[in-house]
Protein backbone atom coordinates (compact mmCIF):
# COMPACT_ATOMS: atom_id res chain seq x y z
CA UNK A 1 0.00 0.00 0.00
CA UNK A 2 1.26 3.90 -0.64
CA UNK A 3 0.18 5.98 1.38
CA UNK A 4 0.04 10.04 0.30
CA UNK A 5 -1.55 13.27 2.25
CA UNK A 6 -4.70 12.45 0.68
CA UNK A 7 -5.19 9.21 -1.47
CA UNK A 8 -3.80 5.28 -0.49
CA UNK A 9 -3.25 2.95 -3.45
CA UNK A 10 -3.86 -0.23 -2.86
CA UNK A 11 -3.87 -3.48 -4.64
CA UNK A 12 -7.01 -4.58 -6.37
CA UNK A 13 -9.70 -7.26 -4.01
CA UNK A 14 -12.35 -8.80 -4.01
CA UNK A 15 -15.59 -6.43 -3.87
CA UNK A 16 -13.70 -4.01 -6.51
CA UNK A 17 -15.26 -5.27 -8.88
CA UNK A 18 -18.25 -3.18 -8.07
CA UNK A 19 -16.68 0.25 -8.91
CA UNK A 20 -14.69 -1.20 -11.52
CA UNK A 21 -17.96 -2.58 -13.06
CA UNK A 22 -19.48 0.74 -12.96
CA UNK A 23 -16.32 2.67 -14.26
CA UNK A 24 -15.48 0.33 -16.79
CA UNK A 25 -19.20 0.27 -18.45
CA UNK A 26 -19.30 4.08 -18.15
CA UNK A 27 -18.92 5.57 -22.10
CA UNK A 28 -18.72 8.91 -20.85
CA UNK A 29 -15.69 8.11 -18.28
CA UNK A 30 -14.21 5.65 -20.61
CA UNK A 31 -14.25 7.47 -23.86
CA UNK A 32 -10.62 9.26 -23.11
CA UNK A 33 -9.97 5.49 -24.01
CA UNK A 34 -11.60 5.07 -27.76
CA UNK A 35 -14.27 2.93 -25.28
CA UNK A 36 -17.48 5.17 -25.56
CA UNK A 37 -19.55 2.48 -24.62
CA UNK A 38 -17.70 1.36 -22.01
CA UNK A 39 -15.72 -1.91 -21.55
CA UNK A 40 -19.01 -3.89 -22.03
CA UNK A 41 -17.57 -6.30 -19.31
CA UNK A 42 -20.10 -8.14 -16.88
CA UNK A 43 -19.23 -8.06 -12.85
CA UNK A 44 -18.35 -11.57 -13.19
CA UNK A 45 -15.70 -11.39 -16.09
CA UNK A 46 -13.92 -8.40 -13.76
CA UNK A 47 -14.10 -10.40 -10.29
CA UNK A 48 -12.61 -13.28 -12.21
CA UNK A 49 -10.10 -11.28 -13.52
CA UNK A 50 -9.48 -10.17 -9.46
CA UNK A 51 -9.28 -13.14 -9.05
CA UNK A 52 -7.02 -14.39 -11.33
CA UNK A 53 -4.68 -11.11 -10.26
CA UNK A 54 -4.60 -12.39 -6.86
CA UNK A 55 -3.88 -15.94 -7.38
CA UNK A 56 -1.01 -15.64 -10.16
CA UNK A 57 0.69 -12.69 -7.88
CA UNK A 58 4.52 -12.06 -8.49
CA UNK A 59 6.10 -9.50 -6.68
CA UNK A 60 7.78 -8.45 -9.95
CA UNK A 61 5.39 -9.41 -12.69
CA UNK A 62 5.12 -6.94 -15.37
CA UNK A 63 1.15 -5.94 -15.05
CA UNK A 64 0.11 -5.07 -11.76
CA UNK A 65 -3.65 -3.15 -10.51
CA UNK A 66 -4.41 -0.80 -7.85
CA UNK A 67 -7.09 0.96 -6.50
CA UNK A 68 -7.24 4.78 -5.62
CA UNK A 69 -8.77 5.76 -1.91
CA UNK A 70 -9.56 8.73 -0.61
CA UNK A 71 -7.74 8.33 2.55
CA UNK A 72 -10.13 10.12 4.96
CA UNK A 73 -12.55 7.32 4.56
CA UNK A 74 -10.98 4.60 1.52
CA UNK A 75 -13.52 5.62 -0.70
CA UNK A 76 -12.19 4.09 -3.94
CA UNK A 77 -11.83 7.27 -6.60
CA UNK A 78 -9.93 5.46 -9.40
CA UNK A 79 -7.79 2.16 -10.81
CA UNK A 80 -3.80 2.37 -12.12
CA UNK A 81 -3.20 -0.13 -14.64
CA UNK A 82 0.75 -0.67 -14.64
CA UNK A 83 1.68 -3.07 -17.64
Amino acid sequence: MIEGKKIIIRQLELGDEEYLHKWWNDGKMMSHSSHCFGTLQSKEVIRRGIMKDIENYKMFSDRKRFIICKKENMEPIGVKHIF
